[in-house]
């Protein structure tokens, strides 16, 4: 569904979400802005006035993802904070309801990262294999022609793996969103269109990785300080963040192309 635009004189297109009305808002994005409200993905959960529980729950559902129990059911939760940003909701913390329509959609977003991330993991486990195996013979004692082509194949697989790596982290927005359009597996693993878009747009792909990549890991180890409850907080927040700065990517990306089908509201 189409996004009707404007462009008036003060620089600003203003993107009319579908069914705008109760719990829903208009969206207004600063044209030559890399993403619309950087600041916004960083204090939208504390405007929910259910955010306490919700937060809560999805530290829960963090818990029990050590046992992979939970761990679909809070990708889902995830995408759905992307969603509720491109469909223009009020609060971007979607209710803890429809807990299988939340666990069919993170497993589906799984299998999407999965299938990414799969080259680099055919890459890596041999190339840990024969780390292994050179340390439990030793340097001194293995042939040295097996030397040598253990030493070539872990140079090529860190030539492949670091440029590989780094453009998997570059392009998980995109990846991310066109995934939380449609629930798309085919859309998301659409290579030649994430590229193309990423081609279009490094500027602000390239600043929300970064971010993403840096709540993720500076906020996991900070929440080591506070122990295992500090942990799943930092990293829940995170996501938080990361997945509300997708769904503002998605809008400003292709806004006409960012509809999602609205959520219904409560009677």
């Amino acid at each position: 569904m189409p996004f009707p635009s404007g462009l008036p004189a003060s620089g600003t297109r203003r993107t009319l979400l579908p069914s705008a009305g109760a719990g829903r808002r208009a969206v207004s994005h600063h044209i030559g802005q890399p993403v619309n409200n950087i600041g916004a993905a960083f204090s939208f959960p504390f405007k929910d006035p259910a955010w306490v529980s919700k937060t809560l729950l999805a530290c829960v559902f963090a818990f029990l993802s050590l046992f992979l129990f939970g761990l679909f059911i809070l990708m889902g939760y995830f995408v759905g904070v992307s969603q509720r940003v491109i469909r223009g909701e009020q609060h971007a913390l979607p209710a803890w309801t429809d807990l299988g329509a939340k666990f069919v959609t993170g497993f589906k977003l799984f299998v999407v990262h999965f299938l990414y991330l799969l080259p680099m993991m055919l890459v890596y486990i041999p190339f840990l294999i024969i780390i292994g195996v050179t340390e439990a013979i030793g340097n001194e004692q293995m042939d040295p022609a097996l030397a040598g082509i253990s030493a070539v194949f872990a140079a090529l697989s860190v030539l492949f793996l670091l440029p590989y790596g780094l453009a998997y982290t570059v392009l998980s927005p995109i990846i991310n969103y066109r995934f939380a359009r449609n629930e798309s597996i085919g859309e998301a693993m659409d290579i030649g269109a994430v590229v193309r878009t990423f081609r279009k747009n490094w500027q602000s792909t390239v600043i929300v990785a970064l971010i993403a990549a840096g709540l993720q890991s500076v906020l996991a180890g900070a929440g080591i300080v506070l122990m295992i409850i500090g942990v799943l907080a930092t990293i829940v927040y995170s996501y938080f963040v990361s997945f509300h700065l997708y769904g503002q990517l998605a809008l400003e990306h292709a806004p006409s192309e960012a509809a999602v089908p609205p959520a219904p509201l409560p009677a």
